[in-house]
């Protein structure tokens, strides 16, 4: 039981590229954050660490047993859970298992984002609802073109179709700031966007979504939207707010951090 702490701590206390955890709501409806590397299912957990997808039988919660280790790929930043998919996000891929009957996730893909070397790393956590995972991408990169060295700047909002787990496809790309933390609920999907603050999308559920409202002039790196609350955090303060109304959003609190 003590090693299971020692991961929920470590859970908690995870740096994802460069920013503290902030809080979200999961899929289970527990408070964490964009950057979660735990998923509870039934009776098993799972966990993420830096290259591996770890699985704890915790039928006898008093003595969980770790029962699988599946080595993913390096530089993992956070696990989402969506009808016994796993979608985990690294910095160069996104990474899909599903979870079989008998608990064991086994591996369905493997799609990198960019094909311009492994030097390319972007920060990345997803995201997925239903048959569509969204993905943010955030990197500033050179690269050699036309033989002179250039830096790229890929900041980027990803939507692919995951009906087929073993065959993602590319449906819709939007160009954003600086997209980082991102959450969904019902048809609108809030991202993060650094300096710019909040885009707010509306999603048709097939890949594709259309920018309908903006919340400028807060620092944003993390969020999570339910219930018409929206909640977002920078490294100063956190801030509610109410979008009953998606055209009129209201701020309703702030807590500073500092």
């Amino acid at each position: 039981m003590k090693h299971v702490f020692g991961l929920l701590m470590f859970s908690l206390l995870l740096f994802s590229c460069g920013k503290s955890p902030v809080m979200g709501t999961s899929d289970e409806g527990e408070i964490v954050g964009k950057y979660k590397t735990l998923v509870a299912v039934d009776n098993f957990l799972y966990a993420v660490n830096h290259t591996q997808l770890i699985t704890f039988d915790m039928t006898d919660k008093e003595n969980p047993v770790e029962v699988d280790k599946k080595d993913v790929g390096m530089d993992i930043e956070n696990l989402y859970h969506v009808d016994r998919a796993l979608f985990i996000g690294s910095q160069t891929n996104l990474h899909i298992y599903q979870i079989s009957e008998n608990g064991i996730p086994t591996k369905k893909s493997d799609t990198p984002y960019i094909r311009f070397g492994d030097e390319i790393t972007t920060c990345d956590p997803v995201i997925a609802d239903q048959d569509i995972a969204y993905v943010t991408l955030s990197s500033d990169f050179w690269n050699r073109i036309n033989g002179c060295p250039t830096l790229v700047t890929i900041n980027e909002l990803r939507a692919y179709d995951v009906t087929d787990l073993e065959n993602p496809k590319l449906k819709g790309v939007y160009q954003l700031n600086n997209p980082m933390g991102l959450s969904i609920d019902g048809d609108y999907l809030f991202v993060s966007d650094g300096d710019a603050g909040v885009a707010i999308f509306e999603v048709d559920h097939d890949g594709y979504a259309t920018l309908i409202n903006t919340i400028p002039g807060f620092p944003t790196y993390d969020l999570s939207a339910e219930n018409n609350k929206l909640l977002l955090v920078s490294e100063e303060e956190i801030r509610q707010y109410d979008y009953s109304d998606i055209n009129d959003i209201k701020l309703y609190s702030t807590l500073s951090l500092r």
